[in-house]
């Protein structure tokens, strides 16, 4: 065990020794000194599982297993409380919540154990974290409160703006903003009094986030100023660089576009010093929309194509330390089986020898029919291996074809979070059969007036996908250009502008859509539909407003003209619009369609929960209903709380 430890230690070692340069370099360089079996090796263990928490948390958890089992070896308390503390949050960052939670659990027992409160509150604070990023909001109040108490107690700072913290980002995930400022700015205070600098620029960070969720632009760019001038002061990059892109996108959202511009190039020069491909990307997709923005469509390529060659740097490193992890993870264990395979050996040699021997006699049987067949053999497998090497070149041409067209048509979809700032309480459920599809959806809010669709192409895949550019490309035409506001002259426009694109003249097709524009000034909420329902909740009852039967696109009607329906927003409470996908997909257990009286059914029965709920309880109930079936078709489907 001993030898396996070593040798997996060097092979961690001779990785990562040289492309660190930080304090988790001098942690490597103490650890390749440090004598064996003692609790300084234990701590030192620890201290790289932490700092490899955010950059690389499979190696974090693998160094916090070997602190772990050193720990229990030398009976060593506080090492094992931290050890479970920190693999829990190196799978928490890997994604595996399941066993994220296992390990925060085991911690709660030995932090009651050993009479560590301060562990347990810790403990409580991160599987409350879990409960929240799971959405399971009841049970993360319930163990950041548990967090809070342990703090209070124990009279921990930290943990006491830890739980406050925890608190700010579960009531805002609730958009209770009121709440989330209130407990964001207890911990900051506390952060300041206690002169944590770091933690308090975090906090200052989540203040600024909330100010902007609640549209107060002023207040937000005052507090991304002040954390920029917090991170400044301890040289804290990544801190500088996020509040320089915070304001860089208020500012983008105010139509300030030079200094949006500016800031965000600002961010760009700092997080280029210390190589922070993420942070350059956030840089990067700012001057992207601000480009759009100006219509300078030669800076917007520019961009764009930085922005999306780092994107594929930073799948492509996650990839690689994907890769690294499994094959340590392999040499683990064919170390293993190497052993396994000694202490075997002397038992199996006679049987060994017995199978050669027959193997023998067998072989000299069939020797003179392998020959005359061997020429035959070889000349096939040479056929065969050329035509598989030729599918597999198409193939990969193929996937990264469509790899390339799925990045094309995420950046012809709205920006998520300015969506959220004009409609807060919204969800989507978007779920494209392939890699991309023909359903998406549209956004943009201009003089007051927000814009907003849901469309499903002919087709799925990469025809539907195409289709969809070509749609969206139209409405941002029709709308931001040529300044049309009403939605059925909107669809009528976008239906001439998409036969032109296409040159359609005898094939059928097109697209499904409904149009809706709320007008916050009037407070109405007007739309029109080409075959896709509106669903509009009002009175305590779900209508539904069937769409035209036409086709906007459709090479078969030259002109199309829909009708108008205008309704006051103190009427409506929620509106929902859809594909036909959740409706046609088929079940495993019946094989029948989910319909569209079951989907209208389900929208009324969850109108009590949460708007932000409601699309995980759809996506449930889909998993649920559609087993091992295949997916049918594209799956769209937009809710909006008024």
């Amino acid at each position: 065990m001993k030898i396996i430890f070593n040798f997996l230690l060097f092979l961690l070692l001779c990785n990562d020794i040289y492309a660190q340069k930080d304090e988790l370099g001098t942690l490597l360089d103490r650890l390749n000194k440090v004598q064996d079996k003692t609790i300084e090796k234990a701590d030192i263990l620890n201290q790289i599982s932490w700092e490899y928490r955010n950059n690389n948390p499979r190696l974090g958890v693998t160094y916090g297993k070997f602190a772990l089992d050193l720990a229990k070896e030398l009976k060593y308390d506080k090492g094992i409380n931290k050890s479970l503390s920190f693999i829990g949050v190196n799978y928490k960052n890997v994604g595996e919540h399941s066993k994220a939670l296992e390990y925060f659990f085991e911690g709660i027992v030995e932090n009651k154990r050993t009479k560590d409160i301060e562990a347990e509150g810790h403990s409580y604070n991160n599987i409350g974290e879990i409960y929240r990023l799971q959405k399971n909001y009841k049970q993360a109040e319930e163990y950041f409160q548990k967090a809070l108490d342990a703090g209070t107690v124990n009279q921990n700072d930290i943990l006491v703006a830890y739980a406050h913290n925890s608190f700010g980002k579960l009531y805002k995930d609730l958009k209770e903003y009121d709440k989330a400022l209130d407990e964001h700015l207890k911990a900051l205070e506390i952060r300041k009094r206690i002169k944590d600098k770091k933690a308090a620029a975090a906090s200052i960070e989540n203040i600024s986030k909330i100010y902007e969720a609640q549209g107060k632009m002023e207040d937000a760019i005052k507090s991304y100023n002040q954390a920029y001038e917090f991170a400044k002061s301890f040289n804290d990059a990544r801190g500088m660089a996020t509040a320089l892109i915070g304001i860089a996108r208020i500012d983008l959202k105010l139509e300030k576009y030079t200094e949006s511009e500016e800031n965000a190039k600002k961010a760009l020069v700092i997080v280029e010093k210390v190589g922070d491909k993420v942070y350059q990307k956030d840089s990067y997709e700012v001057l992207v929309n601000n480009a759009k923005a100006i219509k300078n469509y030669e800076l917007t390529v520019k961009y764009q194509d930085k922005f999306l060659a780092l994107q594929e740097e930073i799948y492509n490193d996650k990839l690689s330390k994907d890769i690294n992890y499994l094959t340590k993870s392999f040499q683990d264990e064919q170390n293993k089986a190497h052993i396994d395979l000694l202490q075997q050996q002397q038992k199996n040699t006679y049987i060994v020898i017995a199978l050669v021997v027959v193997g023998l006699i067998l072989s000299s049987i069939f020797s003179v029919f392998l020959f005359r067949n061997n020429r035959k053999l070889n000349k096939t497998q040479d056929d065969l291996k050329s035509s598989m090497d030729t599918i597999a070149k198409k193939n990969e041409d193929i996937e990264a074809s469509i790899r390339y067209a799925s990045r094309i048509q995420k950046s012809f979809l709205p920006n998520r979070f300015e969506l959220n700032v004009a409609l807060p309480n919204n969800f989507i459920f978007y779920k494209p059969k392939n890699v991309v599809g023909g359903d998406f959806y549209f956004f943009r809010e201009i003089d007051k007036k927000i814009f907003i669709a849901v469309a499903d192409c002919t087709g799925h895949g990469v025809p539907g996908a195409l289709l969809s550019i070509v749609g969206s490309m139209a409405l941002q035409k029709v709308i931001v250009d040529h300044k049309v506001q009403e939605p059925n002259k909107i669809l009528g426009e976008v239906h001439e502008e998409m036969r032109k694109a296409l040159k359609q003249n005898q094939d059928g097709g097109g697209m499904e859509i409904a149009m809706c524009v709320i007008d916050n000034v009037k407070k109405t909420l007007e739309f029109a539909s080409a075959r896709m329902p509106i669903y509009i909740f009002q009175n305590n009852s779900l209508d539904v407003v069937e769409g035209e039967r036409l086709m906007v696109g459709d090479t078969q009607v030259e002109n199309i003209a829909l009708q108008n329906h205008i309704y006051s927003l103190k009427d409506i409470k929620k509106i929902y619009m859809a594909s036909d996908g959740m409706q046609d997909q088929f079940s495993s257990n019946n094989h029948k369609k989910f319909t569209k009286k079951s989907f209208k059914d389900i929208l009324q029965q969850i109108q009590e929960k949460p708007i932000q709920l409601q699309g995980q309880e759809l996506e449930s109930i889909l998993k649920s209903w559609q087993g091992t079936e295949p997916q049918t078709d594209d799956i769209l489907v937009m809710g909006i709380e008024i």
